[in-house]
């Protein structure tokens, strides 16, 4: 997978405003994948890392390692606002990012967490995300799935996972993407997907589409490069699986087969599908016979959105509005003859993320 280095010089928030309240509870309320790194020393990248100023208090972040087998796991981190940094090592050293993505829903499918997010090992700093997408969506996101949750409980329901709050238009039951040009999030989210903005609605399930035909999660451009003998063991699976996903392109019309796959969903909605899949997806990501690029496009990035797409529940102008409002955590935003002024907190918290 992809690895990303933690800077050596680096001041630490201390809590105060800096931590989200009301807040999500620890162990199960948002947990955050990267998935891989690389370090200076034993545990040094998971302490000192940016994310841990991001402030979604009571957070799980499970750093990915794929190097070094030698070495054992670092020891928990514990950091300000009840975050807890975790190391796993993850071998062989394939699949890419997805590989850690499939493993960790594995580990938690029997009790998913309120919120999963998943991030490339370099985290913010690439050219097909940003330090602004990244704190902007995922404090945006997390602020919306606390409220969610503290109305479950006055509802007399468990959690946010109550069958009148996952119903809800609200961000916390969107699968919320953390792609963006590396200027910003000011360039429009859905447009800027990574390589050539690729914006193409996903073909239309029909009865009269043989079974040998591409899944219907892939533009009909990518059709030679699915069939592309590198691709065959995804292929082979999305034609198993076939009668449990179908093409959600009707129900997700706004969202995009993208690159770079990087993004928050419900933790519950892993649940929509049974745990083997995810075990033969992870398996054929980290099967040292196939080839690592091809099976780690073709098995996580391709499908994941539609994988876990939000089956109806919005429409464009609702996700667009979504978007909008987490750029105005940082950027402010002018409405009208309103201005909306940015949240001063969340923009403090961005110092040590420097995208590169």
């Amino acid at each position: 997978g992809e690895q990303g280095d933690s800077p050596r010089n680096a001041t630490r928030l201390e809590g105060g405003d800096q931590c989200e309240s009301p807040s999500l509870p620890a162990s199960k309320g948002m947990h955050i994948i990267v998935g891989g790194y690389r370090r200076d020393e034993p545990g040094f990248g998971m302490k000192l890392n940016y994310l841990s100023d991001i402030g979604v208090t009571n957070a799980d972040v499970y750093w990915y390692r794929r190097i070094n087998p030698e070495v054992p796991e670092a020891e928990d981190q514990k950091l300000p606002c009840g975050i807890t940094m975790h190391e796993r090592f993850l071998s062989p050293n394939r699949g890419r990012d997805g590989a850690a993505f499939y493993d960790h829903i594995l580990r938690v499918y029997d009790d998913p967490p309120e919120a999963v997010v998943f991030l490339h090992g370099h985290g913010a700093k690439s050219w097909h995300t940003s330090c602004d997408a990244i704190f902007g969506r995922m404090i945006y996101y997390y602020r919306d799935a606390a409220a969610s949750l503290e109305e479950a409980k006055k509802a007399g329901g468990s959690n946010a996972s109550s069958p009148s709050i996952a119903t809800e238009k609200r961000v916390s039951n969107h699968i919320m993407t953390l792609t963006s040009s590396s200027r910003g999030t000011k360039h429009y989210q859905h447009k800027w997907f990574g390589q050539s903005a690729w914006k193409v609605q996903l073909q239309i399930d029909t009865p009269e589409i043989p079974i040998s035909s591409p899944p219907l999660y892939f533009p009909s451009y990518l059709s030679p490069v699915y069939y592309s003998s590198t691709n065959k063991p995804c292929r082979d699976l999305l034609n198993r699986w076939r009668h449990i996903i179908p093409s959600h392109s009707r129900r997700n019309p706004y969202m995009s087969t993208s690159c770079c796959a990087s993004f928050i969903l419900p933790g519950r909605r892993i649940r929509r599908f049974p745990r083997k899949l995810y075990e033969e997806l992870l398996g054929i990501l980290t099967d040292e016979a196939n080839d690592d690029l091809g099976v780690g496009r073709f098995c996580f990035e391709y499908i994941v959105f539609d994988l876990f797409h939000d089956d109806g529940l919005f429409e464009f102008r609702d996700v667009i509005k979504f978007y909008d409002e987490a750029d105005a955590l940082i950027h402010g935003k002018k409405r009208h003859s309103e201005r909306i002024e940015p949240d001063e907190s969340v923009k403090n918290r961005l110092g040590n993320c420097v995208a590169s």
